[in-house]
């Protein structure tokens, strides 16, 4: 009797554990895929990501040593790859399109997109990278805190990059 019931206990232990299983490895496998079609973008112009992170269905990486940004998603199968020289940028800013929707008394603020946007050198097109879109995906995961994390390194590597140029500036006019 005793061997009979923990073979039951055990069969529905695994039945309600296998679907968390199941969900987190198809989860990893998803992210492992992403990286590396972003390792595969980034290897076709000659780069090697130093940085790299993935979340729900995308992933950004960058090149320290280009100073080149790699971004690659997928929606229902379509794949979009971009990348970005940070040497011809000036800003990296996060925008979130958002909107306000009544619930009852209540009005609440609904994010829309989240965006990571770089902002070029003068006469040059915005460049606009979509972590997040309502009308493709169902909720936030995550997208607005990898985006600021993401515009905080940007923001630093845009720092030295501007430092260098003033030190190459520097060394310039002393050598004139």
């Amino acid at each position: 009797m005793g061997s009979g019931l923990f073979i039951i206990d055990a069969i529905v232990i695994a039945i309600i554990i296998l679907p968390f299983v199941l969900f987190i490895y198809g989860s990893n496998k998803k992210q492992r895929q992403l990286k590396k079609a972003l390792k595969a973008e980034a290897t076709k112009q000659n780069c090697t990501l130093t940085r790299i992170d993935a979340q729900s269905n995308f992933a950004i990486g960058l090149d320290t040593k280009t100073n080149i940004l790699f971004f690659h998603k997928t929606i229902n199968g379509v794949v979009q790859s971009q990348s970005v020289d940070l040497n011809t940028i000036e800003v990296c800013d996060v925008n979130k399109a958002t909107r306000r929707v009544k619930d009852g008394a209540k009005t609440n603020e609904v994010i829309d997109k989240v965006l990571l946007t770089f902002s070029p050198s003068a006469g040059q097109p915005r460049i606009d990278l979509e972590f997040f879109n309502s009308l493709t995906e169902t909720g936030l995961s995550g997208e607005l805190d990898m985006a600021r994390k993401w515009q905080a390194d940007v923001t630093r590597v845009l720092e030295t990059i501007l430092l260098s140029r003033t030190e190459h500036y520097k060394e310039a006019l002393n050598l004139s």
